[in-house]
């Protein structure tokens, strides 16, 4: 009989050994989790800083987005190509931000949100929008379409 008792126990033992490891290993990875979702937070404000820096150091650049933002339907061919260029890139940056960001909610995404109402709202966005919504996955099409339909709701 007492062999059979320490054979239950031995057993128990190593069930709730298994148990605690199991708890060890879900607290790492959610720890992992979140250090993950910080990390991809800051890649997010970093290359919206990227974006803005090019924009700010490269003067004729500046001047170029500057006259699109006030007067975008009085470009050449060739101007409104290289606007599209940059915003090519800056809208497959925000895609790809969004697309973190809401993975993470929260506070990031609000502030994401808000900048990308204010950028919609230029009609050189919304012209741009126009002719490149397909170049975007379907979620990111999604929001940038219901901002815009908010926009003109207002």
């Amino acid at each position: 009989m007492k062999n059979t008792n320490w054979k239950e126990t031995a057993e128990l033992v190593g069930i709730a050994a298994i148990v605690a490891s199991l708890l060890v290993l879900a607290y790492e990875v959610n720890q992992s989790g979140k250090h993950l979702e910080l990390a991809a937070s800051a890649d997010a404000v970093d290359n919206f800083a990227q974006a803005m820096e090019t924009l700010v150091q490269d003067e004729e650049l500046s001047g170029l987005i500057y006259r699109a933002e006030q007067t975008y339907h009085e470009l050449d061919e060739f101007e409104k190509w290289r606007v599209g260029r940059y915003l090519d890139g800056y809208m497959s940056m925000s895609e790809q931000d969004y697309l973190v960001l809401i993975q993470i909610g929260g506070m990031e995404i609000a502030g994401f949100v808000d900048d990308m109402r204010e950028y919609m709202d230029m009609r050189m966005y919304r012209e741009y929008w126009v002719q490149s919504e397909n170049r975007h996955g379907p979620e990111f099409q999604q929001f940038v379409n219901e901002l815009l339909v908010d926009l003109d709701s207002k």
